[in-house]
Parts: C-alpha cells; sequence; structure tokens
C-alpha cells in the first residue's frame, strides 16, 4: 500500500481563520485488479490516463507534489494522440504551471 501526503487544517468555525496546518501521511489502496496501475481506470495502454481519477490525483500528488493535469495524463501517449486529446479537451485544457508533464513510465520505474 503506497502513502501519500495529505494537508489537514483546522479551522475556527466562528472567525473563518485556519488555526492549525499539518500533514498527514494516508495509505492508498492498490487500483483494482483489471485496472490501469496508473489511474485505476480500464483503459487501452496508448490512450491518455483519465486526469479527473481521484486514483490518480493523489498518487501523483503524491509522487511529485502536486495535482496532475492533462497534459500529465497524455505525457506518456504518442504525439499525434497529444494533439488529438489537447485539441478536443482545449475548453479545458490545463497546461502544468513551470514544469515538464510527468510521463507514465515514471511512476512504472518506481
Amino acid at each position: 500500500m503506497k502513502t501519500i501526503p495529505v494537508e489537514m487544517e483546522t479551522v475556527n468555525c466562528e472567525t473563518g481563520q485556519v488555526e492549525s496546518r499539518e500533514t498527514k501521511r494516508f495509505g492508498l489502496l492498490p487500483p483494482a485488479r483489471g485496472t490501469c496501475a496508473i489511474c485505476a481506470i480500464v483503459h487501452e495502454p496508448h490512450l491518455p490516463h483519465n486526469a479527473q481519477s481521484l486514483y490518480y490525483q493523489y498518487q501523483f500528488y503524491g509522487e511529485h507534489g502536486s495535482w496532475p493535469t492533462w497534459a500529465d495524463a497524455v505525457a506518456h501517449c504518442a504525439p499525434e494522440m497529444q494533439a488529438v486529446w489537447k485539441r478536443e479537451l482545449k475548453k479545458h485544457w490545463s497546461e502544468p504551471d513551470n514544469r515538464t508533464p510527468i510521463p507514465q513510465d515514471h511512476f512504472l520505474s518506481n
């Protein structure tokens, strides 16, 4: 089981002010058998990961300290496939801030 960092805040309900922040580690169960080991969704290996999968988001955050974008989800795909997905997601596409998208092989090598 992987553990991932989760930032916890204690907020004063009367004032709305954050009283404390701390990072805890939580266990992340492995994805279900038969699903992608990266995003826990059933898809062909040449297709993008599901950037909206909670498993993908939390394991990515645990590895990199930032939330994944669709650019990260398609980083392992062929350039043609990336272009198709970028074109289709254009209205919702978010590029990573000041970092290169992280391809899936990074996760598989750990």
